[in-house]
């Protein structure tokens, strides 16, 4: 009976904390987005002043899969000011099995169809873009005022 007590002990914290995940790959992205967006956008300070925003278009199947699992794992949170509440996806996010990289893990940046992460520099996008699927089309946008927006692939 004791050792049942304990085991009920060791279990019940890492199922209350638990994360729900979603893993990223060539079987279930047709396209990945990446963004040149200003770092204010997202309440952030990074010392060239912009962040990549990264996403990663869904197959038709992988989308309504993503859907039911950012609905599960959405929780209430206060912002700052102690009024606004928002839903918010507790949601760890993995490409082939690793957890990928997300420079700003405090910010959500799902949507409905695609996944989403913050990288602060460009070659971290793109290499995190190709640990996803070195083989699906990479988009990378800049603002107007700098030329180089290109497909990658």
């Amino acid at each position: 009976m004791k050792n049942l007590l304990i085991l009920l002990f060791v279990l019940i914290p890492s199922a209350v904390f638990a994360q729900h995940a979603f893993d990223v790959s060539c079987e279930n992205v047709t396209k990945i987005l990446i963004v040149k967006v200003d770092d204010q956008s997202y309440g952030m300070r990074t010392p060239q002043g912009f962040v990549y925003y990264m996403a990663m278009f869904l197959k038709p199947e992988a989308k309504k899969a993503f859907r039911k699992l950012v609905e599960v794992s959405q929780q209430i949170r206060t912002h700052s000011d102690n009024v606004a509440k928002y839903p918010h996806a507790t949601l760890s996010v993995t490409a082939n099995g690793k957890p990928l990289r997300n420079d700003a893990p405090e910010i959500h940046v799902h949507g409905s169809a695609k996944v989403g992460t913050i990288i602060i520099q460009e070659e971290d996008a793109l290499a995190t873009a190709r640990s996803v699927c070195p083989t699906v089309p990479i988009e990378l946008i800049l603002p107007p005022n700098e030329t180089r927006s290109r497909q990658k692939e």
